[in-house]
């Protein structure tokens, strides 16, 4: 497993707070990689060069291997969440999810996946791998939702359990001259979510008005700085109450 490619890499993990309690629901694990000057590149930038080396389904193995890992021990009573890309999606992601979690002595319940946007442009492949993953107990979530190719039709399309907010539509709840509207919008998303069984979780929350408006619009989980920054496992993921 271990490439040139995937060297230095590691799972930054933030935590995911119910917007009721405050307390900590999971956490999700994001990409870094630990250079050797000690600086630390981000999921874009490594994305970036996993994807021209040919090792994306590697780094999906890496990444599943990893989160179970930290679900074992770091994370002994909550779900870690991973995302899943349109480079990564094959007709063996599910059984690698699978695999893993077996070898790992993880149940599925302690997994989640997060579905980015981009997997979209492969619809067929994607209902089958999600349903694949959704039956075996994993529970998986439409991430950016709002914007770009992530719409309604895959709410209906694919069993997923829950939508995640895009950052763009978040950081609106705040805007002086947008809020409203914005408010408006997605209180109407949250309600259509709620009414097919759905989570629903806000990100790239940064400031407690945003935290507020989603509680508000009855949005059920948030992520974001407010509550924590990415840190490896162990460091940092206590949640920040606003």
């Amino acid at each position: 497993m271990a490439t040139t490619a995937l060297a230095g890499l590691e799972l930054h993990y933030q935590p995911i707070v119910s917007l009721g309690t405050g307390g900590r629901e999971g956490v999700e694990g994001l990409l870094r990689r630990r250079m050797p000057t000690g600086a630390v590149a981000g999921a874009g930038e490594v994305l970036a060069q996993v994807e021209a080396a040919g090792e994306m389904a590697a780094l999906w193995e890496w990444t599943l291997a990893t989160a179970a890992s930290a679900a074992a021990t770091a994370f002994a009573a909550e779900r870690v969440w991973v995302n899943l890309s349109a480079a990564q999606l094959t007709a063996a992601t599910a059984d690698a999810l699978g695999a893993t979690l077996e070898r790992c002595g993880v149940g599925p319940e302690r997994i989640g996946v997060e579905v980015v946007e981009t997997a979209f442009y492969d619809d067929e492949l994607l209902a089958r791998q999600v349903g694949a993953m959704a039956g075996m107990g994993v529970a998986v979530h439409l991430d950016d939702f709002g914007t770009g190719v992530c719409n309604l039709a895959m709410i209906e399309a694919l069993p997923v359990a829950g939508i995640k907010l895009d950052r763009r539509l978040v950081g609106l709840l705040d805007h002086p001259a947008r809020s409203g509207r914005m408010e408006r919008v997605l209180r109407a998303v949250v309600g259509m979510a709620h009414d097919l069984g759905l989570v629903v979780v806000g990100e790239g929350v940064e400031r407690p008005r945003q935290a507020e408006a989603l509680a508000g619009l009855g949005c059920d989980l948030a992520q974001g700085y407010l509550f924590g920054r990415p840190a490896p496992a162990g460091q940092g993921q206590t949640a920040t109450a606003p």
